[in-house]
């Protein structure tokens, strides 16, 4: 058997980098078939040729079949199937056709193998990367094109640059850095555990106001990853003690805050204050005698009391002498010059009690009067006001 050519099968691959490999494989010429004629070209075959092709193989045909395709034969292969062919196709492979099949494709039969992205796999992106502060995050499957592999990216921007293939973070450590994003807390973030300052003070001036008191902590800046004291911020206020309503609340802001009792009960968000005096006394002015039956009879005193303002007055008057007979003595019940009060003495009267309430009088120092408002009628009598028997005024207030 003689070899007439030898044909070179090279593939080749490509991914990121071009490899090859080549297979040799020596192709016989001679058809070594049972009916072989041994010459170049001689046709001792019993077979019909009605093909209008030109044979120029230099092959001996002995198997008999019928040649009705029209084609060109020039592959130098040994036809010993005994098919045929109609395809009408250009046979160039250099290969044996023994399959004894009807060969009818019409294609180019040059193999997928000539292709540039024939068995790339382009599953390995390159490495994220930066634009500037921009970051490149490449797809992890790609497409092979021209035999390379190309791989979709997206450009996003980084705040705080990009390096390594990577966003920059903001920050990494401190009380007001976020170490799940990497980014600086918010102002409204607490950061400090301890107050500060405090703060103390009442819920409001009211009888049975609350005491409470309130911390200032340190809160994060959100423009730095440290804890420091540019943001101080108070809490709300939280009670200290819960004051019942004859309770008041006294502070003083910076150290306490308490509940205070008030023995004669709560006024106005102040304790009640009451002092009891002796009048009329020695040393009262009056503008007349002790018998004060004429209108605008006076007497008055002024007294230094504990007080500080006052909202009600007790009349606790011992008559003496009582001469009335047919009309009362009207008398008006002065305190700093405002009428707070009035009371009658009738015939046979020698005790008058009387409480009023009023608006708020300022003290402590108070001016008490008591003046006859109309003449008792003529021939009706009078009663006496002594001095220093008994007879008290309590002034109550705050």
């Amino acid at each position: 058997m003689k070899l007439r050519s030898l044909a070179v099968l090279c593939v080749l691959f490509f991914s990121s980098a071009l490899t090859g490999g080549c297979a040799k494989v020596d192709i016989p010429d001679d058809n070594a078939d049972p009916d072989a004629d041994s010459d170049a070209d001689s046709d001792s075959d019993s077979d019909v040729d009605s093909d209008s092709d030109t044979d120029s193989d230099g092959d001996t045909d002995t198997d008999g079949d019928t040649d009705t395709d029209g084609d060109t034969d020039t592959d130098g292969d040994t036809d010993t199937d005994g098919d045929t062919d109609t395809d009408g196709d250009t046979d160039t492979d250099g290969d044996t056709d023994t399959d004894g099949d009807t060969d009818t494709d019409t294609d180019s039969e040059s193999g997928t193998e000539s292709d540039e992205c024939y068995g790339v796999v382009c599953d390995d992106p390159p490495d994220d990367d930066c634009l500037g502060s921009d970051l490149i995050e490449y797809e992890d499957v790609g497409e092979c094109v021209d035999g390379d592999c190309e791989y979709s990216y997206t450009l996003t921007p980084c705040p705080y640059g990009c390096s390594g293939g990577a966003c920059d973070p903001q920050c990494t450590s401190g009380d007001c850095c976020d170490l799940a994003t990497q980014e600086y807390r918010p102002d409204d973030y607490q950061c400090g555990t301890s107050p500060v300052a405090m703060e103390y003070e009442c819920a409001s001036t009211d009888c049975g106001a609350n005491a409470r008191s309130r911390g200032q902590y340190q809160f994060c800046s959100g423009t730095g990853a440290d804890c420091g004291s540019t943001n101080l911020q108070w809490e709300t206020a939280w009670t200290e003690e819960d004051c019942t309503t004859d309770q008041i609340c006294v502070t003083d802001d910076a150290t306490y805050a308490t509940c205070q009792t008030c023995p004669s009960g709560c006024t106005l968000g102040s304790c009640a204050v009451s002092q009891t005096v002796a009048f009329p006394s020695a040393g009262d002015y009056r503008n007349t005698t002790s018998y004060m039956w004429h209108a605008g009879d006076y007497v008055e005193g002024v007294r230094s009391t504990s007080v500080g303002t006052a909202t009600g007055l007790d009349v606790h008057l011992l008559i003496g002498a009582n001469v009335l007979s047919c009309d009362t003595q009207d008398v008006n019940v002065y305190l700093n010059g405002t009428i707070v009060g009035s009371f009658s003495i009738s015939s046979g009267q020698y005790t008058v009690d009387q409480s009023y309430s009023f608006s708020a009088i300022s003290g402590t120092t108070f001016t008490i009067r008591y003046q006859t408002i109309s003449t008792v009628a003529s021939g009706c009598g009078s009663a006496e006001y002594p001095n220093d028997n008994g007879s008290t005024v309590t002034i109550s207030g705050y």
